[in-house]
């Protein structure tokens, strides 16, 4: 049996630009995709969909087009993920992206 790494299992998280996720683009996206399906996350702040490697994730990402409105896609580890700060009092959600991540981003 194989374990999986942390590291290894990537995440592509989708922010909007302005307002917040809607279930309208999580279709849309999800439509687009053929190895996995967006989920809504806390506050609908983002859209977070997994993928068994970075490849993979890079892969899926290129299928993405545009819908409603503009987001910014990041590829995160699964240890990020997991790391992943959400505030109720303020109703916030703070990921820990790298400059590297953040360089790296695409706008959808």
């Amino acid at each position: 049996m194989t374990t999986l790494s942390k590291y290894q299992i990537s995440w592509i998280v989708l922010t909007p630009k302005t307002g917040k996720a809607t279930k309208r683009d999580q279709k849309d996206f999800n439509s687009q995709l053929t190895r996995s399906s967006f989920s809504i996350g806390p506050f609908n702040q983002n859209m977070y969909a997994h993928f068994a490697s970075k490849e993979v994730a890079e892969e899926q990402l290129s299928l993405l087009r545009k819908t409603n409105k503009e987001y910014t896609a990041v590829i995160i580890t699964d240890a990020q993920f997991g790391e992943m700060k959400i505030d109720h009092n303020t109703k916030t959600v703070n990921i820990g992206f790298t400059q590297k991540q953040l360089s790296e981003s695409k706008v959808i």
